[in-house]
């Protein structure tokens, strides 16, 4: 058996011939019980639209008998740019591509120079990012396709040129197997434009994803991505539950009505069938045929528990998660952020506004020149010739001291004095909405919705460090008011008790007593505190030296272990001196001032400068020498 069998009619034959032709074929039995499909393929050329055509008309064959018949008609166009408009879009468009290549590589090299090519490869695999690469190799892959279509195209042209100039009666051999060769060449050309038709179409489905990191800029048109990736996990449980039953019933319709709906014939049909139904879109009618007993048991339990139920659990899952970015939205709208934009470069024409632009490169100047400061004061070795070798950049696996690692990543306080140091242009008013702004938009894009629960248990939890400290602060006020006093049966913290929690204890009571001074002021103002009063406090605050005189200076960097207390001493000179010692620069040199005579705790330690970091309450994590 040929499974690929043809053969030609041709329309310059008369009837008769066409007629005796077919009636061989018959007797030939060229259509046997294995025929699966009958195909008739017929060429056109439209010359006054310049459009091939190819038109099959199919005949399947169902093994239970049934012939199912279909006609499709591909087509093609001889020319495919019309006038100079088509070839300037088209470089437009090539352009545009260009642009976004460029952009992406820009944005791996420049970090490349610094971090090296494997960390900056490893910080660029993005989603968004690869979402931009899949545009590109799209968009090139269309401008490669289409240039072989069109010289596809160029050929086919040559070829019917090539057939009009025969004579069909004097060449009607070489005017035949010319014409079998075009309509090979029209077949496959007319498939092809159809596969590049396809690719035509995913092109903007592509770009539909780019557009959503685009509106990823505007808070309120961000609101679909932010729905989407808060409501993800519940989504991806969700589609498990549902693909389960939605697919049960698509296995179920094929084995009901496979035999008689075309629409149930084969697995894809059926699922395309089912989503249709699901949707509202049905033929009753058609699906009863079966039997309305057994239709209408699969029909409405499918209404029931995939429409009714599951559908609309899918849309209750997308509302809450789009109810919870829409309660967290006070952003601009995206008129008023044009309306900003307008006001912006009216500023930068007269020169009252710097570019925005402008002041993100002095930023990262700044904080280059101060990172090239930190590795020169860490890296400088004075060899014995007393020549300074500086290195500028650390190579992979070089390790630094964790001093230098915590230099690194000091963040510096961005003020209006801060900008208008980096930027000496910018004026008072855009420093302030500048930084209004940029604290706004931080909060909007960080702040959580309030949860009923978390908000009770954080009540409790305040109740109770509530009570705590006002029991430690009656206990410690009846201590210090009557020193003397010894009575065992008081609930009073031992000797060792106090001196263990006093470091933390103190600070906690210099918060109380300055807010209670405050509330004092505010009541009966500050002439009319009393002697007693006044006295009491002098008290309590001798006493508090008193407890913490008794001090053991370190006589060894050994000495010292991580989550010690310690207090740093109250001599401004001594301590500088020390963290020059340990090659700790004058960075913070005003927290290290502030933090005189407190205490503090030991959280890191770093052997190699001799260095220490220190909390000390209300100032900060400080290094210390």
């Amino acid at each position: 058996i040929d499974a690929t069998e043809e053969f030609w009619l041709y329309i310059h034959d008369d009837v008769d011939v066409i007629l005796e032709e077919v009636y061989t074929k018959e007797t030939q039995h060229w259509m046997s019980d294995a025929t699966r499909q009958i195909e008739i393929g017929i060429p056109a050329y439209n010359a006054g639209y310049g459009v091939y055509s190819f038109v099959t008309i199919n005949f399947y064959v169902n093994r239970g008998g049934h012939i199912w018949k279909r006609i499709i008609a591909k087509s093609t166009i001889s020319t495919w740019w019309k006038g100079w408009w088509n070839i300037a879009l088209d470089v437009a468009w090539i352009l545009g591509l260009c642009k976004i290549l460029s952009d992406e590589i820009v944005e791996l090299l420049v970090p490349a120079r610094k971090l090296g090519l494997r960390v900056a490869f490893v910080q660029y695999l993005r989603f968004w990012n690869g979402v931009d690469w899949l545009s590109i190799i799209a968009g090139f892959a269309i401008v490669v396709v289409f240039m072989i279509r069109n010289e596809s195209t160029l050929d086919l042209n040559k070829n019917l040129a090539h057939l009009a100039s025969l004579d069909e009666v004097r060449q009607r051999s070489e005017y035949r197997a010319q014409a079998r060769y075009l309509t090979q060449l029209i077949e496959k050309e007319v498939q092809n434009v159809f596969e590049f038709r396809r690719m035509l179409a995913v092109y903007p489905l592509v770009n539909v994803i780019r557009l959503f990191k685009a509106f990823a800029a505007q808070r309120r048109l961000s609101l679909v991505t932010r729905t989407l990736a808060a409501a993800m996990v519940d989504l991806l449980h969700f589609l498990v539950v549902f693909g389960s039953i939605f697919f049960t019933y698509v296995i179920a319709g094929i084995i009901l009505f496979g035999r008689e709906v075309d629409g149930f014939t084969t697995f894809p049909r059926a699922v395309i069938s089912c989503f249709r139904t699901m949707m509202g879109d049905f033929d009753w009618e058609e699906m009863s045929e079966i039997g309305r007993i057994e239709a209408g048991i699969w029909f409405m339990s499918f209404m029931v528990i995939v429409v009714m139920l599951m559908l609309n659990m899918l849309l209750a899952i997308v509302m809450d998660a789009y109810s919870e970015q829409k309660a967290t939205e006070d952003a601009e709208t995206l008129w008023e952020e044009a309306w900003q934009v307008i006001q912006r470069w009216n500023g930068r024409r007269q020169g009252k506004l710097v570019p925005l632009v402008d002041l993100k490169k002095s930023m990262l100047l700044r904080r280059d020149t101060d990172l090239i400061k930190i590795r020169t004061s860490f890296r400088a070795d004075v060899a014995s010739t007393g020549v300074a070798k500086v290195s500028w950049f650390v190579k992979p696996g070089e390790d630094l001291t964790e001093a230098e690692e915590d230099h690194e990543s000091h963040w510096e306080l961005v003020t209006k004095k801060y900008l208008q140091s980096v930027c000496p242009a910018m004026r008072d008013r855009q420093a302030i909405e500048l930084l209004r702004d940029t604290a706004l938009e931080y909060y909007a894009t960080h702040q959580e919705e309030a949860d009923m629960d978390a908000m009770l248990m954080e009540m409790r939890e305040v109740n109770f460090i509530t009570k705590e400290l006002k029991s430690k602060l009656d206990r410690f006020l009846m201590t210090q008011l009557d020193p003397y006093q010894e009575d065992d049966s008081q609930d009073y913290l031992s000797v060792e008790d106090r001196v263990h929690n006093g470091p933390s204890f103190l600070d906690e009571l210099a918060l109380c007593r300055a807010e209670m001074k405050e509330s004092l002021r505010w009541m009966v103002g500050a002439k009319t505190v009393t002697e007693t009063t006044a006295k009491a406090v002098s008290h309590a605050e001798d006493v508090e030296k008193e407890r913490n005189d008794p001090t053991i200076p370190l006589t060894s960097f050994d000495d010292l272990n991580l989550m010690d207390e310690v207090r740093v001493l109250d001599n401004l000179d001594h301590v500088l001196q020390a963290c020059r010692d340990t090659n700790i620069d004058n960075r913070n040199d005003d927290l290290r001032e502030r933090s005189l005579g407190c205490c503090g705790r030991v959280l890191r330690k770093d052997t190699r400068s001799q260095s220490a970091l220190v909390m000390v309450p209300t100032v900060g994590d400080i290094w210390m020498g």
